[in-house]
């Protein structure tokens, strides 16, 4: 697993948080590239040091449909994302 650094963790979380699909989508593609790892891995590994909450917590705590739906469809059909 990578050791994401605190600021991508947390881009991870403001994205997911804010609904931002687009942008949350292309973060984790660079991420993937520098970590050399599935988008899947990523989600995994950011997690608010803090909560214990996830990019899942925050796109279901605010009601982002869109971000639940890029966070499901990255973690249970990682080979089409």
């Amino acid at each position: 697993m990578p050791r994401l650094t605190e600021d991508e963790i947390d881009e991870i979380l403001y994205l997911s948080r804010v609904n931002e699909v687009s942008e949350l989508s292309d973060y984790l593609t660079s991420l993937s590239t520098k970590y050399h790892c599935a988008k899947e891995i990523l989600f995994e590994a950011a997690v608010d040091p803090e909560s214990g909450n996830s990019a899942l917590h925050y796109a279901a705590a605010n009601g982002h449909l869109g971000g639940l739906f890029i966070i499901f469809y990255v973690v249970y059909f990682p080979f089409t994302a």
